[in-house]
């Protein structure tokens, strides 16, 4: 009984796993954005893209402007993009089948709620005054990624179902993380959005001044990397 108990108290004292930046691993809704060297290797008005992902048939990506698009000087602007499986190519994981946040209609008849303003979750910072934005189309056309991942669908897995013409993914709530290396809780907003063909993006143009982008405050890495992560 008392090596149980012993065997017992060592697993518990056991650290949690983390990933090669010190985070928690990704979980199946996440998407993940490393952005190496993050004051030499980005420039603004220049946006990057994550990989893919699928949750149950909601194919997004994270479209990030690490210095900011030509709305928002000076802050880290972060949206998720829904990207139609007939768009989507190499690089795409899937994280379960089926289709069951994807509706056929017209987008103008689905009701788009705001849900309740912008949440802050425990980054010990004041919350802006930056609504819910979709990004500049013209910036997120011809910016050109800096930073990718390079996940590759396997072979043996099944093509994913088509959006149709007129898709809508109706009341899905998102969240924008940037992670910190000195807190427990990264900084976060959340939101609750209709995405459709009209309207494929969501987030916030001023998610995070960068002049919080620093070794300092926590948000770059010892090597100057910084992270961000979106889930549904």
């Amino acid at each position: 009984m008392s090596g149980a108990i012993a065997s017992t108290s060592n697993a518990a004292g056991a650290a949690a796993p983390t990933d090669q930046n010190g985070f928690a691993p990704l979980k199946e809704n996440e998407v993940e954005l490393v952005i190496k060297r993050f004051w030499r290797d980005t420039r603004p008005r220049v946006c990057v893209r994550s990989d893919v992902k699928n949750v149950r048939g909601f194919s997004f990506r994270l479209l990030v402007w690490p210095q900011g698009s030509k709305s928002s000087h000076n802050h880290l602007s972060a949206f998720v993009e829904v990207v139609p499986p007939q768009n989507v190519n190499s690089t795409t994981t899937t994280a379960s089948s089926g289709n069951d946040h994807v509706q056929s209609g017209d987008a103008s008849d689905v009701e788009n709620p705001r849900g309740k303003r912008a949440k802050v979750e425990d980054s010990g910072m004041e919350e802006d005054d930056d609504e819910y934005l979709s990004s500049d189309e013209d910036d997120a056309e011809h910016g050109m990624p800096m930073v990718t991942t390079n996940s590759v669908k396997a072979d043996d897995e099944e093509p994913l179902e088509p959006y149709p013409p007129d898709w809508c993914c109706p009341c899905v709530y998102y969240k924008i993380s940037v992670m910190n290396t000195k807190h427990k809780f990264p900084y976060t907003k959340t939101d609750t959005w209709t995405f459709s063909y009209v309207c494929p993006d969501r987030g916030w143009h001023t998610l995070l001044d960068t002049r919080f982008v620093n070794r300092r405050d926590g948000y770059l890495s010892s090597d100057g990397t910084l992270v961000i992560r979106a889930s549904v």
